[in-house]
């Protein structure tokens, strides 16, 4: 218990978790192996052995594809839990059962019991263990996992589906998992299980990774038909239902601004693509905040291409690049607090310009005020 952070007068016991949770000396380093998180799952009872589930890897999709498909089996009469990371306003997203997030009281009962069996507690496994044990408490019929980074060597790959999915392959995370798409290809592919179906999006089929899989499924390269496919292969009875949510900000349209987490080359390249294609005759006025760790750079070029302003988001985060390192990139981009580019949205709204708030899940925390006001 000796990383647990003493709770001041001002901050409630769910607030001083968290922030243990988040302290740096919880983040940072892959292990080589799953052999401490299988040895905290085992002290906690291997719940993840308690449910049957589904679970998702991918460069970009995989979210949206987990999200879209527990709705389906929600719709269906299941009792779902869902998995899912990182989370835009608030920890608890990360958790839910049937659409319901985990409650603050849970999320201190389960991190109270995980960080009393860690030997060497780090932020995921120990989420992911909080999710696995909140899942089996609350009995589910099925979970649908979201893989944190790769797949070999996430925690969640401690699971034994009854399906894999693996929705793209793109460069992203390029330090942990390589530089070559298919180094990438083999670190997603090592969720694949043996006897277990996978389905696989087009654009991520790497032959001669995926063939060793016994039950290989094609898909084509879009989300929805990634789920359609998936949906075959579940084994349990599903009513046939058209669901068209997605999980929020992910292209989504709110007084007229666009959020999206898109957060790497790839998908800025298919974000703009798209908003080009449903505004055509709009000038983009974005407002952006990547993370540090991301290939600044090749986002940039993306962004560039595509936009006739940037603004860059000035914020204390601890995830987020500064905006000063990003304008070294961009020198006609304008540098902004959060107060300053929420007033200059509604005026570029008023000059007719199309709004895009985008370049990661952190950028959507601190302008959540913005976010919910619309």
């Amino acid at each position: 218990m000796s990383h647990i952070i003493l709770r001041s007068r001002s901050m409630t016991r769910y607030e001083t978790w968290i922030k243990t949770l988040f302290s740096s000396e919880l983040f940072g380093g892959v292990r080589g192996d799953l052999s401490e998180v299988t040895a905290l799952a085992a002290m906690a009872g291997n719940p993840q052995n308690n449910f049957p589930s589904i679970h998702i890897a991918g460069t970009n999709g995989k979210g949206s594809v987990a999200h879209e498909i527990a709705e389906v089996l929600r719709e269906s009469g299941y009792r779902v839990g869902l998995f899912t990371s990182p989370h835009l306003f608030t920890y608890r997203e990360r958790i839910q059962v049937d659409g319901e997030l985990i409650s603050e009281e849970e999320v201190i009962e389960g991190l109270e019991k995980l960080f009393k069996l860690a030997r060497c507690p780090k932020f995921f496994e120990v989420t992911t263990l909080l999710a696995f044990d909140y899942f089996s408490k609350r009995k589910i019929d099925i979970g649908v996992v979201e893989v944190g980074i790769g797949g070999r060597l996430d925690a969640t790959n401690i699971l034994s589906p009854v399906l894999s999915i693996i929705t793209t392959i793109d460069l992203d995370h390029t330090a942990i998992l390589g530089n070559t798409l298919l180094e990438i290809a083999r670190e997603k592919a090592g969720i694949i299980k043996k006897g277990v179906p996978v389905v696989v999006g087009r654009g991520a089929y790497f032959e001669s990774i995926f063939n060793r899989g016994e039950r290989v499924y094609v898909a084509g390269e879009s989300n929805a038909s990634i789920v359609r496919e998936a949906l075959k292969h579940i084994p349990l009875v599903l009513k046939e239902v058209h669901v068209e949510t997605r999980p929020p900000c992910r292209y989504e349209r709110r007084g007229g601004i666009i959020f999206d987490v898109a957060h790497n080359p790839a998908a800025f390249t298919y974000l703009f693509r798209r908003v080009k294609h449903d505004f055509p005759d709009r000038k983009i006025c974005v407002f952006l905040g990547l993370s540090k760790e991301k290939a600044i750079e090749e986002s940039i070029k993306v962004i560039r291409f595509y936009t006739d302003q940037i603004v860059l988001i000035r914020a204390e985060h601890p995830r987020l690049a500064p905006p000063e390192e990003l304008k070294r990139n961009l020198p006609e981009a304008v540098i902004m607090s959060v107060e300053e580019a929420c007033f200059h949205v509604t005026r570029a709204r008023g000059e007719g310009r199309l709004v895009v708030v985008t370049g990661s899940f952190y950028v959507m925390t601190v302008l959540q005020h913005l976010y919910r006001s619309l």
